[in-house]
């Protein structure tokens, strides 16, 4: 029985997140049943390592990015709407 696999090109495989992605999983399996004899069909993906990632910012420049999306970029982009209005006015 011949066994084959397609894949686009061999970029995935050789690619920096190979360990990061599903890629190197995928490239595992299809090399493990195009080797052995079994008639099994399932992929196996490894689940993902949980990392805990924290961003830490002062309270001043939570403040500041606070006030920067929720009152100033809509106050500018009013105003950006408000002077194309009188423009076109």
């Amino acid at each position: 029985m011949a066994r084959l696999v397609v894949i686009g090109d061999s970029d995935f495989a050789k690619d920096p997140f190979f360990d990061q992605s599903v890629n190197g999983d995928i490239f595992i399996n299809a090399v493990s049943w195009l080797t052995t004899d079994s008639n099994d069909p399932t992929l196996s993906i490894r689940p993902k390592q949980v990392i805990k990632r924290k961003l830490a910012i002062s309270s001043q420049r939570n403040l500041v990015l606070s006030l920067l999306g929720v009152v100033f970029l809509p106050l500018g982009a009013f105003a950006i709407a408000a002077a194309l209005w009188w423009q076109q006015r």
